[in-house]
């Protein structure tokens, strides 16, 4: 490289404002000294060096690290605040704007650190015990509704880490509530399907051409209603007949937006939410917490503080909650949704829009009616929701779970006699045997202590008459004559006598009835032993016959799926079986029949399941943080690096930085066009390959599934109802969306046909695209990382060739401060990393996207159906449908693969400007460490003495905390735990929890009965 104009002896030190100009350049000759090194060799750090250890263990050591770092940083920020706002030194000199920007990095990243979440929700039938799931696992019980009447949960409930230690903010929580756009749209719309329905029952039979027509248009006028008046009954107390007759006296000047705004300036409460947007609450403890969320949660009115009554549930967007539990720790958060079988319209449909942005998706269900109820099986096997998963990346045994409560509900005494398994197991048998024998001889025991009673009564009244004859010889004594006397003292030895064997034989009987007593206690003991033995093993062996089955229909359906591997089982879907009633009852030391440990309830499997479920996703946002991390602790120990008395020289900041601009300008394009080539491999991604076998697949499958939109139930194979009219239209209507349906004494039954007709569609891509957009994407970090490494040397080695060209007086200073910057590489791999897990998550809603354009496609014939009137409409409205697929299925399927490619494209040209932003943000961070070795260096003014003893005395305090923090870096969590006060962000497995006096909630479930082997080899030898 040719030599710049400027040398070190041509280069002047910018003065202080004021200050007098030096007569002449003093050439000097700059020497590394000791001094002049200090703190700028980068240790290593186990965060850093752990890769080998086991994963729980390199998530200890990288909290603690965290940890370590938050606490050095924010001791950092206080030195550095008051330095900048009362320290009173130069701005130039103490390097504010610098200082400043660290700060503003310090505190980004902690919110970076405490925004971090991994979305873990339940879904599941209303009443399935979800929110007493969630609440056992946060250990705090009820702190989410349970209904015993009815769904309580009616809003996305949330809980995470509270990282607030402020005191009086223990507990807090956040209501978000939904746009007041939102809600007025609303009420705009229930308003006018009121007017339809009256308008249409008013109108004259004979002015319609079809009755069954008329019939229709109300029932779909009548389902808006049903969708949106429970929400505005709630909460402004209005019923349908208050609303008909504030539209019968609506003006023709009054529209049915002053009505609307009307009704919302009824209430001020709900205005005021409404326009706040959010509502925030703090408090000391979790009761007064759950006492002041109740009404955003909860399904129910409550009494407000101006004594006006009514529920809120139709405002909230979501509730979210902050508080200190043990399983939040490490980035979870969890999510508690409201019914999938609610009756009302709105929650069921909040459940399934917030499902899909789930990290980790639960589908709890009680276990007598897991493997059976149709809702849970509808979530468990929904042909969409899999193929979905599997798009996703989430299909990997880690997204996706099972959870079956109520375990604790079961008839042993039936579950015996009629499950095999149980009925001819030898050591059941045994049991059995054993507890006949033992209240055979309870019975025995129990008349010999009645016998033993009795033989002590009678001892005590033989004895108490022995003493009534006693006492009235001895009353006689003193006047009997000699012979009689002699005659008394006989009868006298007599009762003594017998008086003597009486106490003895009652004493013998008491001393026999003690050992009756107390194997009478022993057999109570025994016997309670081998029921909770029994009942345990019934419990396991019901946990096992119904986790068998749900996985045989899991795998069953896997099987059936177009494209599906089938020389392997696909992996089993993790299952768990919980007792929340056992789990509390063992924290108050109360345990239940069959439940003598916290293993037995579930819940401590469950827990470590859920931290193994997510520890990557937790280990990857931990690399990101700590390499922001050490970058931080680098700036720091740049800009408190000690000079020796030789490091003056004629410098400045503009001249410094003018010789390397040049090698920083031309490597921030080098390295973006490096990384961006090896990541080129992106774009020959192609998960849409093999369309033709999916076109054909699809036009096939297209007119069965239509044909099938007939039946009451499209599913069944072999059910053949007729769908209602009315339904079939109100569906016509919204095009194939989600549609509930809902009629007298029949459960409520979901209708997407846009999500059935895309399904065989997404089952033949997700081979590919999970192959190509999760597995195969991800691997080409490696190259993308070998072509920086690579480049980065150059570019560090290109840095230090001009120092040594221009600048040889500073080359080993300037070469102990670009030791530091190989943590970009660390840096680097994390943002290469996000980058790619963006590309693999954006183009994981295709499911979603497929759904859009299908909606697109057929939207005329759609409205082409609806718009069919008179007599044999709906067989007609029917066909109008079937044909369209008869003749262009295959047609209809290229349009929306075109556009599924086309937006898969559009993602994947986005993602060279990610690399290259990544290079200048490398580069960035370079030429911020120079700016902090300049400031350090240069910016010192020997003329402003007491600015310089300010910095002087920053740098010192600095330097100690840096060290501080490179000791706390360099121990494991255990070693210098005073350094935290505090434990690791680890969730313990098992643990004990405070007891809480909450109801508890009992639901009674019936057995199963099936043979699926023995009990030693579904309980491991439990008996043994």
């Amino acid at each position: 490289m040719a030599p710049l104009s400027a040398s070190p002896q041509g280069i002047k030190r910018e003065p202080p404002p004021g200050s007098p100009l030096p007569e002449q350049d003093t050439p000097v000759k700059r020497q590394a000294t000791e001094a002049s090194r200090v703190g700028t060799q980068t240790p290593s750090f186990p965060w850093k060096t752990c890769g080998n250890a086991e994963g729980v263990e390199r998530l200890r050591i990288k909290e603690y690290a965290v940890k370590v770092a938050q606490k050095h940083c924010a001791k950092l920020k206080k030195e550095l605040s008051f330095s900048i706002f009362e320290g009173q030194a130069d701005a130039v000199v103490l390097g504010q704007r610098m200082l400043e920007q660290w700060m503003r990095e310090d505190d980004d990243l902690r919110r970076t650190h405490e925004n971090f979440q991994i979305l873990v929700g339940v879904q599941g039938p209303t009443g399935a015990g979800k929110s007493s799931f969630l609440g056992s696992l946060l250990q705090h019980r009820e702190m989410l509704p349970s209904g015993q009447d009815g769904a309580a949960t009616a809003t996305v409930g949330k809980v995470s880490w509270n990282h607030d230690n402020t005191p009086g903010r223990e507990f807090r929580a956040r209501i978000t509530f939904r746009p007041i756009e939102d809600i007025a749209q609303s009420l705009e719309v229930l308003l006018k399907s009121i007017k339809r329905s009256v308008v249409l029952e008013e109108t004259v039979v004979t002015e319609v051409e079809d009755i069954e027509e008329k019939e229709n248009d109300i029932a779909i006028a009548e389902e808006t209603i049903g969708y949106e008046l429970p929400g505005v009954k709630a909460v402004w107390g209005l019923s349908r007949e208050r609303l008909e007759e504030t539209l019968s006296a609506r003006t023709e000047d009054e529209s049915y937006s002053d009505i609307v705004q009307t009704i919302l300036n009824s209430n001020k409460i709900v205005l005021s939410f409404l326009r706040d947007r959010v509502l925030c609450y703090e408090t000391v403890n979790r009761f007064r917490l759950r006492r002041a969320v109740r009404p955003f949660l909860d399904s129910t009115p409550y009494l407000h503080n101006d004594g006006s009554q009514f529920a809120v549930w139709p405002l909230v967007q979501d509730v979210h909650m902050y508080v200190k539990s043990d399983i939040l720790k490490s980035g979870m958060t969890l999510v508690d949704l409201p019914g999938c079988s609610d009756s009302v319209a709105r929650r069921a449909e909040v459940t399934k829009a917030f499902a899909h942005q789930l990290d980790v998706r639960l589908v709890v269900s009680p276990i007598a009616r897991a493997s059976d109820e149709e809702k849970s099986q509808e979530l468990m096997q929904s042909g969409f929701d899999e193929a979905q998963m599997k798009l996703s990346g989430k299909d990997d045994g880690r997204g996706f779970g099972i959870i079956m409560t109520m375990t604790d509900a079961i008839n042993v005494d039936n579950y015996l006699r009629f499950t095999p398994s149980l009925k001819y197991d030898p050591k059941v048998i045994a049991n059995l045997d054993k507890l006949k024998k033992l209240q055979g001889e309870e019975t025995d025991v129990k008349l010999r202590i009645e016998d033993t009673n009795l033989a002590m009564r009678n001892a005590q009244a033989q004895k108490a008459e022995a003493m009534d004859d006693y006492m009235t010889i001895m009353e006689q004594r003193d006047s009997q004559k000699v012979d009689e006397r002699k005659a008394s003292d006989e009868l006298l030895e007599k009762l003594r006598n017998e008086s003597i064997n009486s106490k003895l034989y009652f004493e013998e009987a008491q001393s026999s009835l003690k050992q009756l007593e107390a194997r009478v206690a022993e057999i109570f003991r025994e016997r309670a032993d081998v029921k909770g033995q029994l009942h345990h093993a019934s419990v396991q062996v019901r946990n096992f016959i119904v986790k068998k089955k749900i996985q045989e229909k899991y795998t069953e359906q896997r099987s059936k799926v177009p494209g599906a591997d089938t020389s392997s089982p696909p992996p089993p879907v993790p299952i768990f079986g919980v007792s929340t009633n056992a789990y509390w009852n063992l924290i108050r030391d109360a345990p239940l029949q069959g439940f003598a440990t916290l293993e037995s309830t579930g819940y401590p499997a469950v827990k470590k399941w859920l931290l193994e479920a997510t520890m990557s996703k937790r280990e990857k946002h931990l690399d990101a943080i700590l390499g922001r991390y050490q970058k931080l602790m680098n700036l720091m120990r740049i800009y408190s690096k000690e000079s020796s008395e030789n490091e003056e020289s004629g410098l400045t900041r503009s001249s410094f930085e003018a010789v390397l601009e040049k090698t920083h300008r031309k490597f921030t394009t080098t390295i973006g066009m490096e990384i961006s080539l090896a990541g080129a491999k992106i774009q020959l991604l192609n998960p849409l390959k093999n369309r033709d076998e999916t076109v054909k697949a699809f036009g096939s499958e297209a007119v069965r599934i239509a044909t099938r939109w007939t039946r009451k139930f499209p599913n069944k194979r072999n059910n053949n109802t007729k769908i209602a009219c009315s339904t079939y239209k109100a569906i016509v209507k919204r095009h194939g969306r989600t549609y509930a349906s809902k009629t007298k004494n029949c459960p409520k039954i979901t209708y997407n046909w846009l999500e059935e007709l895309g399904t065989p569609m997404l089952q033949l891509m997700g081979k590919d695209w999970d192959r190509d957009m999760n597995k195969e994407l991800l691997k080409i970090k490696d190259p993308i990382m070998e072509a920086f490494k690579k480049i980065w040397v150059n570019y560090v080695e290109e840095l230090e060739q001009v120092i040594s060209t221009e600048l040889p007086a500073l080359e080993d200073t300037f070469g102990g401060i670009l030791t530091m910057v190989s943590n970009a590489e660390h840096v680097c791999e994390s943002q290469v990393r996000q980058v790619l897990e963006w590309l693999s998550k954006e183009t994981s809603s295709v499911g979603f996207d497929l759904v859009d354009y299908l909606e697109e496609e057929l939207e005329q014939t759609f409205d082409g159906a609806f718009a069919i009137a008179g007599t044999g409409a709906h067989a007609r409205r029917c066909d109008h449908i079937v044909q369209k697929f008869k003749r262009s299925g295959e047609d209809l399927c290229h349009p929306v693969l075109n556009r599924l490619a086309e937006n898969l494209e559009a993602k994947k040209k986005r993602i060279p400007g990610k690399l290259r932003r990544i290079a200048q943000s490398a580069v960035e961070d370079v030429q911020q460490q120079i700016s902090f070795f300049i400031n350090n260096l240069i910016e010192n003014y020997e003329t402003d003495e007491v600015s310089q003893a300010k910095k002087l005395e920053l740098q010192a305090n600095i330097r100690a905390h840096v060290a501080e923090w490179e000791k706390g870096w360099k121990q494991r969590e255990g070693q210098a735990e005073e350094l935290l006060g505090s434990t690791s962000d680890i969730p313990v497995v098992v643990g004990e929890a405070k007891s809480e006096e909450d109801d508890e909630e009992t639901e009674e479930t019936d057995g199963l009965v099936g043979d699926f082997g023995t009990v030693d080899q579904i309980m491991g030898g439990f008996f043994g």
